[in-house]
C-alpha cells in the first residue's frame, strides 16, 4: 500500500516527498522533494518486496486485500511508465515491465462486463485490486458511497455531474456495427445509456425497466453513464450504495502488456493480446500484420472504450505525450503541458515543510 499511495502521488505531482518512515516528531515533517528517478526506485523497490511476500490468492476472510498479482500488475505499470520518462534505460525498463505483466496469472476476463461495476460481481475473476464497499452497517460501520448520484443524470435521480462526452460516444461507434451481435462494440451498451434501439427494446432491459424514449424523450441525444450505477432501480434511489470500484483489472494488464510488446517493436505478439480484450466485447480480431504505428492507434482506442470512467485516460495521454493534442481535439485549447501535466504543490505542504519552497 505504501508503494500504491506513492505511485498515485507520483502520477499526479511531478516531484513528491518520499515518506519511508513514520513521522514521530515535528522535525521529521521537513523533507526535500525527491527526483522522479528516486521516487520510481522507491516505489519499484516496495513493489518488488511485495511480490516476494504477498500470497498468490487471499483466503476467503481476506478477499479484497492485496495479492502478488496486484503487486506484479502495479510493478509492470511502474516500469512501463518510467520507461517513457527514462529514455536511456527504456529498453531495460520495458523488459522488466513485460516480465512483471506476464507474471500476473490466475485471472480471466469476465464475459459480463457490466457485472464488475453494478455491485453484482465484486472481486470478480478479472479483478486484481479494487476498492471495497459494503452495506454492512454493524457497530456503526459506514463503507458506502454516493458515487452513483454523481454519475447518474437527473432523469435517473442523479446530480448530472459526470456525463459521457461526444468524443467517447463517437469512439464507441468508430468501427461501426461490426460486433458479432450485429451492433456496436458491446462495451458501449454496458458503459452508457444512449439513444440506440438497444435501449428501446425492453427485452434488453431498457433503462431500469423503461425504454430510452420514456426516460429521456423521443429524439433526445442525452446520454448517461451506466458504469458504477447499481443494478436495480431501488438501489439507484438510495443515497448511498456499496458498489465496489475496480482499480486494476486483468484487461488493463493485457492492454499494458500489449503496449509494452509493441514498444519493444513486437506488434505481432501484441495483437493477439489485444484480441483477447476485443473478443470479450464481441468485436472481431485485429489482423496480425499491423505495423507498430497502427497497433499504437488500436491500443489507444481500446483503452478509451475499455476503461471509460476508470481514471486511466489522462495518465495514458501524458505517458504517450499526447495530452495537449487530445485536449485540443475536444476544444480544450488552454492546456499547456509544461504547466498542466501535473498538479502544483499544495500551499499547505509548502507551509508545513521547511524543505519545500
Amino acid at each position: 500500500l505504501r508503494a500504491y499511495y506513492h505511485l498515485k502521488l507520483l502520477l499526479n505531482w511531478e516531484k513528491i516527498v518520499v515518506r519511508d518512515q513514520y513521522i514521530t516528531s515535528e522535525g521529521k515533517i521537513n523533507k526535500a522533494l525527491s527526483t522522479r528517478d528516486e521516487a520510481w526506485a522507491f516505489i519499484i523497490g516496495d513493489l518488488e518486496a511485495a511480490v516476494g511476500n504477498l500470497p498468490i490468492k487471499q483466503e476467503a476472510t481476506n478477499v479484497g486485500r492485496a495479492t502478488r498479482g496486484a503487486a506484479n500488475a502495479y510493478l509492470g505499470y511502474s516500469y512501463l511508465t518510467s520507461a517513457y520518462e527514462n529514455t536511456a534505460k527504456k529498453e531495460e525498463l520495458l523488459g522488466k515491465a513485460e516480465q512483471a505483466f506476464k507474471a500476473v496469472s490466475g485471472y480471466s476476463l469476465e464475459k459480463n462486463f457490466l457485472s464488475m461495476f453494478d455491485g453484482t460481481n465484486k472481486n470478480s475473476a478479472e479483478s486484481i485490486f479494487e476498492l471495497q464497499f459494503t452495506d454492512n452497517t454493524a457497530n456503526g460501520a459506514s463503507y458506502r458511497t454516493a458515487l452513483h448520484k454523481w454519475i447518474a443524470v437527473g432523469e435517473l435521480g442523479g446530480w448530472d455531474e459526470i456525463l459521457p462526452s461526444k468524443m467517447l460516444l463517437d469512439e464507441f461507434k468508430k468501427e461501426g456495427k461490426i460486433a458479432t451481435t450485429g451492433r456496436y462494440d458491446s462495451r458501449m451498451y454496458q458503459t452508457v445509456f444512449c439513444n440506440d434501439p438497444y435501449f428501446n427494446d425492453l427485452k434488453n432491459g431498457g433503462v431500469y425497466g423503461f425504454t430510452y424514449d420514456e426516460i429521456f424523450g423521443a429524439g433526445s441525444d442525452r446520454a448517461s453513464f451506466r458504469k458504477y450505477l447499481p443494478r436495480t432501480a431501488a438501489d439507484l434511489d438510495k443515497s448511498r450504495t456499496a458498489v465496489n470500484l475496480p482499480l486494476m483489472r486483468y484487461a488493463d494488464v493485457l492492454l499494458l502488456l500489449a503496449e509494452t510488446l509493441n514498444e519493444r517493436n513486437r506488434p505481432a505478439e501484441a495483437i493477439p493480446v489485444i484480441n483477447q480484450v476485443r473478443q470479450r466485447a464481441d468485436m472481431p480480431a485485429l489482423p496480425l500484420n499491423l505495423s507498430v504505428t497502427e497497433v499504437k492507434k488500436r491500443i489507444a482506442h481500446e483503452r478509451i472504450v475499455e476503461f471509460a470512467l476508470e481514471n486511466t485516460r489522462f495518465y495514458d495521454l501524458r505517458r504517450w505525450g499526447k495530452a495537449k493534442e487530445a485536449l485540443q481535439a475536444v476544444g480544450r485549447n488552454s492546456f499547456d503541458p509544461a504547466r498542466h501535466n501535473f498538479y502544483p504543490i499544495p500551499l499547505l505542504e509548502i507551509k508545513s515543510n521547511d524543505k519545500i519552497n
